[in-house]
């Protein structure tokens, strides 16, 4: 048993919000000289580091499960590599704020995928909060034309993209942790997933210069993975313990955190205006009104 198997799934749920919430900060930090692929494959082989430690302290593994290890390297897929990628790439394009907002369409796509495969129910107050994570996401965009530096329209595909996939994402968490029950080895199996693709990805997707490496950058990045290594732990046992539509808008809460922090290190490098704001408190909004109705 780790650390994380015990307690109530959103109070983990919280714990991950705020571990992942800080970990944007070093993230932006190292994004300052570092390319996208060099920081998710820093943050990743942090995070794998952490997990084969974490599994050897806790003596290793009593069963193996192939089709759970599958779902493992979806999760690194669609996550660690996919999300976290385009995740960044939003950053570098739309800035820090504007991607943590839209990535809180996550629940949405994590509640639909959670109630075709997982079977999971979707009331009419879950609904009610979807609609508002939507109109959040939307007064975001639409403040674009009013920023003095805007980005053009399809700069927002990367921070949507990655939330399509970190919303696929719980349920093959889900998946895997049922037959699997380790956060650990989950945490290994798709990190390194995640390492292998982002060092590949610097071929197809940096040429421009290549991928670029710094000493501050990579200890930002490093900070910033034994963080989200914490998040992650704590993220993986809350989805085994609860319900995918109640976790999930909990663990987007760490939105509120990334907004002020944002504005209190970065108001000279992120614009923060009152529509952004508002789309931000919308989404969270919209959050809790789902978390309410379970």
């Amino acid at each position: 048993m780790s650390f994380f198997d015990w307690g109530d799934p959103l109070f983990l749920a919280l714990v991950a919000a705020v571990a992942t919430a800080v970990a944007q900060l070093f993230f932006r930090q190292a994004l300052l000289t570092l390319s996208a692929s060099a920081a998710t494959a820093i943050v990743n082989g942090t995070m794998l580091i952490g997990g084969t430690i974490a599994l050897a302290a806790q003596g290793g593994m009593d069963r193996w499960v192939p089709m759970g290890l599958v779902w493992f390297v979806l999760v690194g897929l669609s996550g660690p590599f996919g999300g976290r990628f385009l995740q960044y790439k939003g950053i570098h394009s739309i800035g820090l704020a504007r991607t943590q907002v839209l990535l809180q369409t996550t629940p949405v796509w994590a509640s639909l995928i959670a109630v075709l495969f997982l079977g999971e129910v979707v009331t009419l107050e879950i609904a009610a909060g979807t609609a508002g994570i939507f109109a959040g996401s939307v007064l975001l965009v639409n403040d674009r034309k009013r920023a003095p530096v805007s980005a053009p329209l399809k700069a927002y595909i990367f921070p949507m993209g990655s939330a399509l996939l970190r919303g696929v994402n719980p349920t093959f968490r889900k998946l895997g942790m049922l037959l699997i029950p380790s956060a650990s080895l989950a945490v290994i199996v798709s990190s390194a997933v995640g390492v292998a693709c982002s060092l590949l990805s610097e071929r197809f997707f940096e040429k421009e210069g290549g991928v670029r490496w710094d000493r501050t950058g990579v200890m930002w990045g490093i900070g910033g993975g034994l963080l989200n290594f914490g998040g992650v732990m704590a993220f993986w046992t809350a989805i085994l313990l609860g319900e995918i539509v109640t976790v999930i808008p909990i663990f987007r809460l760490s939105i509120l955190l990334v907004l002020l922090l944002s504005w209190i290190f970065f108001r000279r490098q992120e614009r923060i205006t009152w529509e952004v704001m508002v789309g931000g408190l919308l989404a969270v909004a919209g959050a809790l009104v789902i978390t309410g109705s379970r």
